[in-house]
């Protein structure tokens, strides 16, 4: 599962600003990242090279097999034979990727990454723009984190972890118009903030550029482990502590309570939704204190499975770079007491 957050207000309140703080950390850590990019790049290209002259020896070896007498049984096409296909750079996050582009980097990072869009109304907006059809089944889908199969007449695309973050703006006159259309659940996935207009203050050249204390938070939160012994992507589950399964349980109960005396269709759906979001959302804002500050507990008071049948995973290690972004754009910054130079 996935945070996708939504700051909401109007024109010249200053939403970009605030997210801007985080992607130029962002950028400063991809750039940080290029020489590794750079050798993942040429052993790729080395990759390349070999497939085609393991696949010229196999058709050599082929076509004697088939013109010898008698004919033999020819060789079958060795795995190194086959092209591994084009480069795809991981990124920490894109801003405007068609669907097939999206999957793509998904497969070259599978831990995930975020969608950035200043304005949120134009993700919407463009959802049937190049597939012929509408986006909006494959969003609601990225909210889940599960595998998913872009399907295009050319190729198939296999995604294992369809893990997405999503931040950016809303004006408020574009909020009905985004989600307008039948309820399908996708406004209940956001988490909205309309925070008040920032005070007026003077200009002054005592400010970064890029925060160190934010770039170094997110640096921690891009290290943090994703990989199983094998170094591929695994999911891990955080059980909920005793104390934590009573608070839920209370949660669910109200809202099981209340819901069926609320008349707005629309709160219902979002008042559904939010007993199986809240734990996840709470875990993802919790790593981004224990992000900051160095510690990553992410076996800390787990239930194992078997110990206790009516105790429930959550996954709130799945994406570890899409977590926290939200509460860093918002406010521009990490107190810098919580954290310590990146190593």
């Amino acid at each position: 599962m996935t945070l996708w957050t939504a700051v909401v207000a109007a024109s010249g309140d200053r939403k970009t600003p605030g997210i801007r703080v985080t992607l130029r950390a962002l950028d400063e850590i991809e750039k940080s990242n290029a020489a590794a990019i750079n050798a993942a790049r040429l052993a790729h290209e080395t990759r390349i090279q070999k497939s085609k002259e393991v696949n010229k020896k196999w058709k050599e070896q082929r076509q004697a097999a088939l013109d010898a007498t008698p004919p033999r049984e020819p060789p079958p096409m060795p795995l190194d034979a086959i092209d591994p296909g084009d480069f795809t750079a991981p990124r920490l996050y894109c801003t405007d990727p068609t669907i097939e582009r999206l999957a793509r980097l998904l497969q070259a990072r599978p831990r995930g990454m975020l969608q950035v869009r200043d304005e949120l109304s134009g993700l919407f907006a463009n959802m049937g723009r190049y597939s012929g059809g509408s986006d909006r089944p494959f969003w609601l889908e990225a909210w889940n984190g599960g595998r998913h199969i872009v399907e295009r007449v050319s190729t198939s695309i296999v995604v294992d972890h369809l893990l997405i973050g999503v931040i950016g703006g809303f004006q408020p006159d574009k909020l009905a118009k985004a989600f307008a259309g039948d309820e399908d659940g996708m406004y209940a996935r956001f988490l909205f903030a309309w925070p008040l207009t920032p005070p007026y203050r003077p200009l002054s050249n005592e400010v970064s550029e890029v925060e160190p204390e934010l770039q170094n938070a997110l640096t921690r939160f891009i290290r943090l482990p994703s990989e199983g012994d094998e170094g591929v992507f695994a999911p891990q589950d955080i059980w909920l502590s005793d104390g934590a399964i009573r608070k839920f349980e209370e949660f669910r109960r109200f809202v099981d309570e209340t819901k069926d005396g609320i008349r707005s269709r629309a709160t219902v759906v979002r008042q559904g939704r939010n007993p199986g979001a809240a734990p996840n959302r709470c875990a993802r804002l919790h790593g981004m204190g224990d992000a900051g500050s160095g510690a990553y507990r992410h076996r800390g008071n787990q239930r194992r499975p078997g110990t206790n049948a009516d105790r429930r995973p959550v996954h709130g290690c799945r994406g570890p770079l899409v977590e926290g972004f939200f509460l860093a754009a918002c406010s521009g910054g990490v107190a810098s007491d919580r954290v310590e130079q990146a190593p």
